[in-house]
């Protein structure tokens, strides 16, 4: 008997800190982004909405939670953003996850 209620305080005080986890994970602010993201201060605006990096052709665009990459002649593609208040994580559409360092 003591053995389960061992089992089931510890089940317990797992699935609360999981809990407690997932919710300080949060779509990241564009400030955050912007002042986690590498070289996001040498970009300007284009005419499309996007912003380059001088003699680039790949654009971007920073907003909360998101970036978009478009490059020359191929379609857009788009992460998502979250921060857990330490680092930014990125999201994929199929649902991949890293770490932005």
């Amino acid at each position: 008997m003591r053995a389960v209620l061992a089992f089931l305080f510890a089940a317990a005080v797992a699935t609360a800190s999981s809990a407690e986890d997932a919710v300080k994970i949060r779509p990241a602010s564009e400030a955050e982004i912007r002042q986690n993201l590498k070289g996001a201060g040498e970009l300007t605006d284009g005419k499309d909405g996007y912003q380059y990096r001088k003699g680039k052709s790949t654009g971007y665009k920073i907003s909360d939670g998101r970036i978009c990459v478009r490059k020359p002649r191929t379609q857009v593609d788009c992460v998502d953003v979250l921060f857990n208040g330490k680092e930014l994580e990125i999201v994929d559409r199929r649902g991949n996850r890293e770490t932005l360092k």
